[in-house]
Formats: C-alpha cells, sequence, structure tokens
C-alpha cells in the first residue's frame, strides 16, 4: 500500500511531507484526550458540553480529511490553542485561506 503524505508548515517556517496517518493518528488522540479530560472535570463540563464537542470535533475532522483529499497541496499546520491541525494553504481556486 503507497504512503499519502501531507504538507505541514513547522513552527519554524519551514514545509515537511508528513504520512496522512501520522495527522489522522494525532487528530484522534487529541479529540479522544480532551474528552478524557472534559470527563475528569465533573461540575465543569456537562454531558452535553461534551457530546457537543466530540460531534464538533468529529466534523472538523472529517471536514479536514476531505480537504486534503480534494487537494493533496493542501499545508497544515499545528493550531497552538487547541494543538489540532488547520489549513494555512489551499489551492487558490477554492478561496480557503486559514490562519
Amino acid at each position: 500500500m503507497n504512503t499519502v503524505y501531507v504538507n505541514i508548515m513547522t513552527s519554524e517556517g519551514v514545509k515537511e511531507k508528513v504520512p496522512l496517518r501520522k495527522i489522522k493518528e494525532y487528530e484522534q488522540l487529541i479529540i479522544a484526550d480532551n474528552i478524557f479530560h472534559a470527563l475528569k472535570q465533573p461540575g465543569i463540563y456537562t454531558e452535553k458540553d461534551i457530546e457537543e464537542y466530540e460531534r464538533s470535533a468529529k466534523f472538523e475532522y472529517r471536514n479536514l480529511m476531505r480537504m486534503i483529499a480534494g487537494n493533496p497541496d493542501t499545508v497544515l499546520a499545528l493550531d497552538k490553542i487547541t494543538k489540532r491541525f488547520v489549513i494555512v494553504e489551499a489551492d487558490p481556486l477554492l478561496h480557503l485561506q486559514c490562519v
């Protein structure tokens, strides 16, 4: 099976190719970790809050994977606040420029 690579912008501003599998594993781990920590904080997060986060995070994850599948030249970077990957460069025809 061929390995699919994704472009990542490092914190130093350098583009690197990383296996998509690693991005998927990382994203799933961060989502699960956020849910785990929310569950450990009774009284701060309700069950509804956690369910909404999980739905939203999985929706964002699926959209990110669709974007990558539709445009293999998409460049991702790690968001310093959410610790999740975001799109920083995409095909100009898509009119998408996230920072």
